[in-house]
């Protein structure tokens, strides 16, 4: 098994999920991605196919008919045959209590529906590589065993083997599981103090852009014996030396068995940060897709400190850590991809809105234009209709509005129109709906009023537009007409004959209000 993109074949990935868009959805995407796909609707046919031939990861849905995921999950952890495969929940249940219950049964990984794509790419990665790895140690550790017992050594190497490969076994179950990096270093360098000499412990990343070596923390044990870390060491920049630079620039080794021996070889002058003189120097490089990312380091105050088993185990450790650090950076890019998901569709959500506003309101007034009306009245008349409710329409127009135009211009006349919708806006209820019907004319539209309800509001709309102050012409008038819906009427014919109510307005002498006969 290997991750997509190596030399091997791709990695064989099964799904398992009972809903067809889901399984579609997750096929398309991990094939797109250059793995192995194969999906099933079922934990029975899953199960079945997994024993004839084991994938390399699972998928796994929780809500599924006959058989759900985690038993489809304790039947596979109960197989030796099986137990040992990654397998990841995909559900849309987030509380506590089922993410524990997936843990509990063996899962190495939980994603909430709706997922984010670029997570589920670099969590599936990410296992994957850790299985590999595990896999590797595993075959390392054989070969160790093997060559243990072919030694035949003795009773007390036996069981300091076994103690370095037991603490290696929680320390890389703390490496590859956490996120909190400070918590790392901190749990490494206790961990592996336990099992080899450590006076001085650090590990330093390096940014190959800038060409400079940053160190988070830094363990030093004093004159004293006093163990004293240090964050924030200042980076190391401008062509770094020293044993550091070293190691990242030809990314292999470095054993000093002891740097104050003239005829010890050193490919380079140690640069020392203070405290007391290391005497033995053990740096091993991070390497992450053949690239150096950094390096670890252990070093003793007494010379040859290190022996052939200390430096087996800190190269294994080093393997992990390198993995420790692009778990940090898997995180942090998959939270950076999720708040920029989330930015673009908040500003998407807000175009739309915009978009929404300009092409149903009248740009002058912002009151709404005839798309969004003729859309309105269609739902008001059925709800009318449907509910046996009173449905009115007042029109209407602002009187000798050409003359304004003439006299104070047109500008003048968009500040007045602007104003009555203002006017208007401000008396009618939140659910009334004013239009913008061509020019200086407006309409209405009135639910649950009556005849008599709508006149009365045309009234106080006439009365409040007539009393209103407006610069340069002081003061205009309206005249309205105001009708009510009929069962059988349809749109047009309630315009027209509120229409028709509103000239008789301005025939009776305008600024005035005149209802439509009954029909």
């Amino acid at each position: 098994m290997t991750e997509t993109g190596s030399i091997s074949q791709p990695a064989d990935i099964l799904i398992v999920d009972d809903t067809p868009a889901n399984l579609h959805l997750l096929s398309s995407l991990l094939s797109n991605a250059g793995y192995r796909v194969r999906p099933f609707p079922s934990g029975a046919s899953a199960l079945a196919a997994i024993q004839a031939s084991p994938p390399d990861l699972i998928l796994l849905d929780v809500l599924m008919p006959e058989m759900d995921g985690y038993t489809v999950s304790d039947q596979l952890k109960a197989d030796p045959r099986t137990c040992e495969i990654p397998v990841i929940f995909l559900s849309a249940l987030s509380d506590t209590e089922n993410k524990l219950r997936a843990f509990e049964t063996g899962a190495v990984d939980y994603i909430t529906k709706p997922f984010q794509i670029p997570e589920v790419l670099a969590r599936i990665r990410n296992h994957l590589q850790i299985s590999e790895l595990q896999h590797q140690y595993k075959q390392q550790n054989a070969l160790l065993q093997q060559e243990i017992s072919e030694r035949r050594r003795a009773q007390e190497g036996l069981i300091h083997q076994a103690e370095e490969l037991s603490t290696h076994y929680r320390l890389s179950l703390l490496i590859t599981s956490g996120l909190e990096f400070s918590h790392i270093l901190d749990t490494l360098h206790r961990q592996l103090s336990a099992l080899m000499p450590i006076d001085v412990f650090y590990l330093a990343l390096y940014q190959a852009e800038t060409d400079t070596i940053h160190i988070p923390v830094y363990f030093e044990r004093n004159a004293e014996g006093k163990l004293v870390a240090e964050t924030n060491v200042p980076a190391i920049t401008s062509r770094p030396t020293g044993f550091a630079a070293h190691i990242i620039r030809t990314g292999q080794m470095l054993h000093i068995v002891d740097t104050l021996d003239v005829t010890v070889a050193m490919p380079t002058q140690p640069v020392h940060l203070g405290g007391l003189f290391s005497r033995s120097y053990l740096g091993i490089p991070l390497l992450w897709q053949n690239q150096v990312i950094g390096l670890l380091s252990v070093q003793s105050f007494k010379p040859h400190a290190y022996t052939p088993d200390h430096i087996r185990l800190f190269q294994a450790v080093a393997v992990q850590s390198s993995i420790a650090i692009q778990n940090v950076h898997l995180y942090e890019e998959a939270q950076a991809a999720r708040k920029a998901v989330e930015a673009s569709n908040q500003e998407l959500q807000k175009a739309l809105i915009e978009l929404e506003r300009l092409a149903t309101t009248d740009k002058l007034t912002g009151a709404y234009n005839r798309r969004k009306f003729d859309e309105i009245i269609g739902v008001e008349i059925q709800r009318a209709l449907r509910f046996s409710t009173p449905l009115s329409l007042i029109m209407f127009d602002i009187d000798h509005f050409k003359t304004v135009n003439d006299l104070y211009g047109h500008h003048t006349g968009d500040k007045i129109l602007v104003e009555v919708v203002r006017l208007v806006s401000d008396t009618i209820r939140s659910f009334d709906t004013l239009t913008r019907w061509g020019g200086e004319e407006f309409l209405l539209l009135s639910p649950d009023n009556n005849l008599t309800q709508a006149k009365e509001m045309a009234e106080r709309l006439r009365q409040i537009i007539a009393e209103a102050y407006f610069p340069s012409v002081e003061h205009i008038t309206v005249s309205l007409g105001v009708s009510k819906f009929y069962a059988g009427d349809t749109p047009d014919q309630l315009i027209n004959r509120t229409d028709q109510a509103m000239y008789s307005a301005k025939r009776n002498g305008r600024n005035c209000v005149c209802a439509a006969q009954d029909k």
